[in-house]
């Protein structure tokens, strides 16, 4: 029996396939894929690989959970998704998750989705920004990760034990054209012979096709604004529901704004460069092809940076100073309201509902 792992990348549609297998549980249990649901934090896997990977006891109860689920419910093969994994599984050490699972009795086949490293980078900046927890430039974050990263010959030796049951798609141009969703559930498909049934359920997606984020340039000085004025003052989760509170009320104030861009051609470049050797020897292993012929386009590609402070917009700039000071007085109520809902609120996605 098949257990299916997605294990992301991060930035490359995972919430979006996340959002898909939850809604669709039950629909994807009749077609006999079983997405746990009752084990799954936040719509994922995430704590049970985490569990198991740590080994430690304050996952138990999350282990136990998946098991009972797993054997109470009728199903033909599993499916399994955290971007986390991918984390793990490019460092030596592997996964104890994919032990796990051979453990109980399962094959597993792992997905992991790769994607050219300058688009992946400008995500990523987005991703901290926009939950308040970074506040320098783009510029900065790279210098700052620069002996941390993981190249993605990290893989090479999961390809060597799993062989066909490590599968890698490149994230590229036409597949965010297409949709991650159709991509993996028509690799499914063809797994488990459900003649196309299972990737019927890509058009049930409500995730953004491209993986794109749409904060523009005003929005993300904002943000970065708003993180310098509380620094040290809110927990992780008090910043997370203020800066939706924030992009809320700063969307509608600024209206559409061009998509952000930190990135130039030069600073593309020359993480392209940094990554050239590892992305075309997992290229080879993979695909029997270069990086450059796997992802074409994103390759070599002009940028033109829409940073406020590289461009020296001042209008921008002045907008942006604006909002922060109007925000910074509005968010001590916000985050009353927060504490005070706290105690009795189980979601707290729903304390700023």
């Amino acid at each position: 029996m098949y257990c299916f792992i997605h294990a992301g990348l991060h930035k490359t549609g995972s919430t979006s396939l996340q959002e898909l297998f939850f809604q669709n549980a039950k629909a994807l249990q009749q077609e006999g894929l079983l997405y746990p649901t009752l084990s799954a934090r936040h719509r994922q896997h995430v704590g049970l690989a985490k569990a198991l990977q740590t080994r430690s006891d304050d996952g138990s109860a999350l282990i136990r959970a998946f098991e009972a689920e797993i054997a109470t419910q009728s199903h033909d093969a599993l499916l399994l998704s955290a971007e986390w994994i991918s984390t793990v599984m490019s460092k030596p050490e592997g996964s104890r998750l994919v032990e796990y699972i051979r453990a109980l009795g399962y094959r597993p086949v792992v997905f992991v989705y790769l994607r050219h490293q300058p688009q992946m980078t400008n995500s990523q900046y987005l991703q901290g920004v926009r939950t308040l927890n970074f506040s320098g430039s783009l510029s900065e974050l790279i210098e700052s990760r620069r002996e941390t990263s993981t190249d993605n010959k990290g893989f090479l030796p999961q390809i060597e034990s799993l062989g066909d049951d490590i599968v890698f798609r490149p994230f590229n141009e036409q597949m965010r054209r297409g949709g991650v969703e159709r991509d993996f559930l028509t690799a499914l498909d063809r797994r488990l012979d459900r003649q196309g049934r299972l990737a019927a359920f890509a058009d049930r997606s409500q995730g953004k096709r491209e993986n794109v984020s749409t904060e523009g340039p005003i929005l993300v000085e904002v943000l970065r604004g708003m993180r310098r004025r509380i620094e040290g003052v809110l927990s992780r989760r008090e910043r997370t529901l203020l800066a939706r509170k924030a992009v809320a009320m700063c969307t509608r104030r600024v209206g559409p704004e061009p998509t952000y861009c930190g990135l130039d051609t030069a600073l593309a470049q020359a993480i392209e460069e940094r990554h050239r050797a590892a992305n075309d020897v997992i290229a080879r292993a993979a695909w029997n092809m270069s990086w450059e012929d796997a992802f074409g386009a994103d390759v070599g590609r002009t940028y033109q940076c829409n940073d406020l402070h590289v461009t020296g917009n001042r209008a921008g700039l002045v907008a942006a100073r604006a909002m922060i000071e109007r925000l910074v007085t509005l968010a001590p109520g916000w985050i009353e309201t927060l504490r005070q809902r706290q105690a009795s609120e189980t979601d707290p996605a729903k304390a700023f509902a």
